[in-house]
């Protein structure tokens, strides 16, 4: 994890503004919010002592995108596997933002409103396996007419 650091104005009584340091493109949000409504993705949460780390991946295993949340470091950051340099990454989004702060900007939100999606998406899918191991005979048969597998 490195941790870069945000422009940080005050906006007065006792609140702060923290450009990040690598805002979220909304063309590329929009792309992170697509891949989180496929059917064929996996997601993955790690805690560990400060930090929350997010990863969503193919069926086969290969990580599609990762968000990581420092909070205790007040650091988040979303990154791509980097396609040219295996075991590398890109960063696509990378700010610092506090709690004490007690000012979320439009652009701090966007990278929030991923991680939003993504408790969300987890919560969903973690359902939806819990039916799909619960299927009955009739279910999985009209799935196979639907040229799907349990």
């Amino acid at each position: 994890m490195s941790m870069g650091q945000a422009e940080a104005t005050s906006l007065g009584n006792g609140k702060t503004n923290r450009i990040p340091q690598k805002p979220l493109n909304k063309f590329v949000k929009a792309q992170l919010l697509a891949t989180l409504k496929r059917d064929d993705i996996k997601i993955t949460f790690k805690a560990e002592p400060g930090v929350t780390t997010t990863t969503v991946s193919d069926s086969k295993g290969n990580p599609l995108f990762i968000y990581e949340n420092a909070w205790d470091y007040g650091y988040y950051n979303i990154q791509v596997p980097d396609s040219t340099a295996k075991g590398k990454t890109i960063m696509i989004a990378e700010m610092d933002w506090y709690e004490s702060d007690d000012n979320t900007n439009t652009q701090q939100q966007d990278i929030f409103n991923i991680a939003d999606a993504l408790h969300a998406r987890r919560l969903e899918l973690e359902a939806i396996e819990k039916d799909r191991k619960n299927l009955t005979p009739e279910e999985i048969q009209a799935l196979k007419v639907l040229g799907l597998s349990k």
